[in-house]
């Protein structure tokens, strides 16, 4: 069973948080706060659940949603963000995307645009999830190799250790494959590929938050 994604919203509009809350709840599992003070009191709680993304408006009476995200970034709860606004300034524009927001939508927004910028978060979202899995592990086989190595090669010659691992085919031929140590430097190279990608993906996203706030200013002026 696909397991759902977690998604908050947070609006002091109860018209509004039904809304898109009805948008997303086939993709997600929603919960909805009617204010940054009730969100932030949910963190507070031991057994706190911590979304996938949070959907949250700009204005509203407790605080902005920017100070919002930013008493969660100072408590070290660092979560993709998608911000609405009604009346957007280039400097709270600017703000939002400094601090790392992943997207500000200017109101009135179209559910499929919404729709859209909620798809890319969470995709995104879930590769970062597997990029950091596929390093840990790639540390766990490091180590459990080296420890493996360490006690075997005193036992058991090279050149018999470096025949152990083999592949077959159904006849029993032996079939030229790579020893465990290749197959680990050729894992840590499809990393290295993976952290280069990362550094060519956040240099993208520096170059769209700067064509977002030329954009905004030439439409605003």
């Amino acid at each position: 069973m696909i397991k759902l994604p977690h998604v908050f919203i947070v609006d002091d509009e109860p018209e509004i948080l039904e809304i898109v809350a009805e948008m997303i709840n086939k993709k997600a599992v929603v919960k909805t706060f009617s204010g940054p003070l009730e969100l932030l009191k949910h963190f507070n709680m031991a057994d706190a659940v911590i979304p996938d993304l949070i959907i949250t408006d700009m204005k509203m009476p407790e605080m902005s949603g920017i100070n919002m995200i930013r008493a969660l970034f100072s408590k070290n709860i660092y979560l993709p963000v998608i911000l609405l606004s009604g009346n957007l300034q280039i400097e709270s524009l600017t703000e939002a995307l400094n601090m790392g927001i992943y997207k500000v939508i200017q109101k009135p927004a179209s559910i499929e645009q919404i729709m859209n910028y909620i798809d890319q978060v969470l995709i995104e979202h879930d590769l970062q999830i597997a990029r950091k899995e596929i390093k840990k592990a790639s540390r766990q086989l490091n180590e459990i190799y080296a420890s493996l190595h360490l006690s075997l090669v005193n036992i058991i010659p090279k050149e018999i250790l470096e025949k152990i691992l083999v592949q077959t085919d159904p006849s029993g031929k032996v079939i030229p494959s790579q020893t465990l140590e290749e197959l680990l430097k050729t894992l840590e190279q499809k990393i290295e590929n993976i952290n280069h990608i990362e550094i060519a993906l956040e240099e993208s996203k520096k170059i769209n938050r700067a064509r977002e706030l030329a954009h905004f200013e030439i439409n605003n002026k």
